[in-house]
């Protein structure tokens, strides 16, 4: 009964949350598109997708390889695992944050200069405070971190009111929601998950050896996947016209909020349903449940918001965005394939193959950016469509390795547990 409330409740508060962040990011697309010109509001996405990226590279330590071992800890070692995670995270933040104020200060475009500077800011403090959000997921109490983030959004979303309707628009402050909405977030998650000021006190060299080796293997497979969810932008900036790219950034970058809820899901189900579980038979039953009814809902979601999509982007970002409605009905249908194979690799971090993750990754990206390569190089198809074939046919090879790997490595891993146990 009280998983079932914790799962009740952790869904719940992170699908609202998830809904929320939503929410205001259709805002402040809307905002920001009315505000700038159509050519404008594609720069505006690409510095957006740019700090986005660089806010990857400080996800040493991230939740998918510290969460199934904190999972399983005494709360005094919780906590000293979680101050050596914070140094560990501060360390790379701080060298992401000058790059960006590098980038910043070269950049030839205003739009991209400021918003870049000011997310230096994020970028320095925002991850290793995170720390408590990883603690508390794996408690199974990401509710709490939820909650946390719905007044972030709240802050976000007033700000976008100050900054666009009170004040008047100005291109120096694109950035500032962000930047205070992460501020705030880490900040007090931080104080009400650790509750202690960070200290010199680290894991024995032997435990830290073993959480840098499985971090910094699964710390690469989330970049490779991070540029692989937004590359697309990077790829297509000089490829097409500006106001083509500005009508595909609209609809890539719905599309990514979506995508956002199946991480969700995962982050919450994963800890309960999973990581606690070390019965083959049981894991392996909860795993495909969870794929089946995951690729159910959200490929009946994908079909059901087809029809209203022209009036969606039109509401959002004005009548010069319609086309971005064609995109997105494209795009929308990786929902269901993500969710599976996001599902899988979190079944197969419990195999304690610290460079699956980024091995398989990286080969996922390398084989995106082969197929498009070769479609533009033989003029196959346009530049949007070729981004189209690469991400399905590299996400369906990312499913068949996830489920390969599944079915021999994890299983022949929690198998030999189940008989250790024994």
């Amino acid at each position: 009964m009280l998983v079932n409330r914790s799962i009740f409740a952790g869904l719940f508060v992170l699908i609202l949350e998830r809904f929320l962040q939503i929410i205001t990011a259709i805002y402040a697309n809307h905002l920001i598109s009315n505000a700038l010109p159509i050519e404008q509001f594609g720069i505006w996405q690409y510095a957006f997708t740019l700090t986005n990226i660089l806010m990857s590279l400080t996800w040493m330590c991230g939740s998918e390889s510290v969460v199934p071992q904190l999972s399983r800890l005494s709360l005094h070692k919780k906590l000293v695992y979680c101050n050596t995670i914070f140094f560990a995270r501060l360390s790379i933040s701080s060298l992401v944050a000058l790059s960006s104020i590098i980038l910043a200060l070269t950049a030839k475009n205003e739009i991209v200069s400021y918003y870049l500077l000011f997310s230096s800011i994020t970028i320095l403090v925002r991850e290793p405070l995170m720390v408590g959000f990883a603690k508390w997921q794996s408690e199974g109490k990401l509710y709490l971190s939820g909650i946390i983030q719905i007044f972030g959004c709240i802050i976000r979303i007033f700000t976008l009111y100050y900054l666009f309707i009170i004040i008047g628009f100005n291109l120096k402050f694109l950035s500032l929601p962000w930047v205070l909405e992460g501020i705030f977030v880490a900040i007090i998650m931080y104080c009400c998950s650790i509750r202690t000021l960070p200290k010199i006190k680290l894991l024995h060299f032997n435990e830290l050896i073993i959480l840098l080796k499985r971090s910094v293997f699964i710390w690469g497979g989330v970049i490779a996947y991070t540029l692989f969810i937004k590359i697309d932008r990077f790829l297509l900036k000089d490829n097409i016209s500006s106001i083509d790219y500005s009508i595909y950034s609209a609809a890539s970058q719905i599309n990514e909020n979506t995508i956002s809820i199946t991480l969700i899901l995962i982050q919450v189900l994963a800890p309960i349903l999973l990581y606690r579980n070390r019965n083959w038979n049981v894991f392996n039953r909860n795993l495909i449940i969870l794929s089946v009814t995951m690729f159910i809902v959200f490929l009946l979601f994908s079909i059901s918001l087809k029809p209203f999509t022209p009036f969606i982007f039109t509401f959002i970002f004005g009548n010069d965005y319609i086309t971005s409605s064609y995109y997105y009905n494209i795009l929308v249908f990786l929902l269901p394939f993500l969710a599976v194979d996001n599902l899988i690799n979190a079944a197969n971090l419990a195999s304690k193959s610290y460079y699956y993750f980024t091995l398989k990754w990286c080969i996922i990206f390398l084989v995106f950016l082969v197929i498009y390569s070769t479609l533009k190089i033989f003029s196959i198809t346009t530049p949007i469509f070729s981004i189209f074939i690469s991400l399905y046919a590299s996400l369906f090879l990312s499913i068949l390795i996830s489920t390969y790997w599944y079915l021999t490595i994890t299983k022949k891993h929690l198998m030999e547990q189940e008989r250790i146990n024994d």
